[in-house]
C-alpha cells in the first residue's frame, strides 16, 4: 500500500517549491492554451501548467503532479540500492536574470545510469545523450551514492519530491522485486557490466 503523503509548506502553509498565480493571459505566451485562470510551477521547470478554475484546483493538480515526480525519484532511488548503479541528477541552470539574482542551479528530476549507457526512471529507459533534450536548460551531474544525492538535494528526507523517505524508496524496492519482468533485464543489463569488466566483447541482448 502506498504510504500517505503532504507535501512540505511554509509558515503561510504554501507548498515549497511551488508557485502559483492568476494570469490573464497564457504566462508562457502560447496561444493555443487557455488564457485567464490560475496556473501553478514547480520550482526547476521553466514553463506554466494550463490554466485552472480556482487556486484550490491548481494546487490540487500540483500535488498530484509533485506525487508522480515523487513516485519516479522513488523508483530512481529503489533501482540503485538494488543495483549499485550511480544516479544522474538533471539540474536547470539558472537564467541570466536569475544569475543577477545570485539563484543557483535547480534539481528537477534523478535517472537512474544503466551498464550500456542509458538512464531508467518510471516512465522508461532514455539514451543518456538525449537528458538535456528532455529537460531543456538542464545538465546532468552523477552520482555515486543515495547519500551524495540527498545531500546535493538538500533539506530532511522526505521535504522534497526528489529526496523521498527511506520507507518510501523501501516500498518501491519491494514493488520492483515483485516485477519479474523487470528483474530479468535489470539482470542482464548486469552480465552487460559484466562482460564489460572481464574484456569479453559478446554483449547479451535485455
Amino acid at each position: 500500500m502506498e504510504l500517505e503523503w503532504e507535501p512540505a509548506r511554509d509558515e503561510h502553509g504554501n507548498v515549497v517549491g511551488l508557485e502559483i498565480g492568476f494570469f490573464d493571459d497564457d504566462p508562457d505566451g502560447e496561444e493555443d492554451r487557455a488564457g485567464e485562470g490560475w496556473y501553478y510551477r514547480i520550482a526547476g521547470d521553466r514553463s506554466w501548467s494550463g490554466a485552472w478554475h480556482s487556486e484550490e484546483d491548481a494546487e490540487a493538480e500540483a500535488i498530484e503532479d509533485l506525487e508522480d515526480r515523487r513516485n519516479s525519484a522513488a523508483y530512481v532511488l529503489a533501482l540503485h540500492r538494488r543495483t549499485g548503479w550511480p544516479i544522474a541528477g538533471m539540474w536547470r541552470n539558472p537564467s541570466n536574470a536569475e544569475k543577477k539574482a545570485h539563484i543557483k542551479p535547480i534539481p528537477t528530476k534523478l535517472y537512474c545510469m544503466t551498464p550500456d549507457g542509458c538512464a531508467i526512471d518510471i516512465t522508461g529507459t532514455y539514451y543518456f545523450e538525449s537528458l538535456g533534450k528532455l529537460s531543456e536548460g538542464c545538465r546532468a551531474k552523477t552520482y555515486a551514492t543515495e547519500a551524495e544525492w540527498i545531500e546535493a538535494v538538500g533539506g530532511a528526507r522526505g521535504e522534497s519530491h526528489l529526496a523521498p523517505t527511506d520507507e518510501y524508496v523501501a516500498e518501491m524496492g519491494e514493488r520492483i522485486a515483485g516485477n519479474a519482468q523487470l528483474l530479468s533485464r535489470l539482470e542482464s543489463l548486469a552480465a552487460v557490466s559484466e562482460l564489460a569488466a572481464s574484456g569479453d566483447g559478446k554483449s547479451p541482448n535485455p
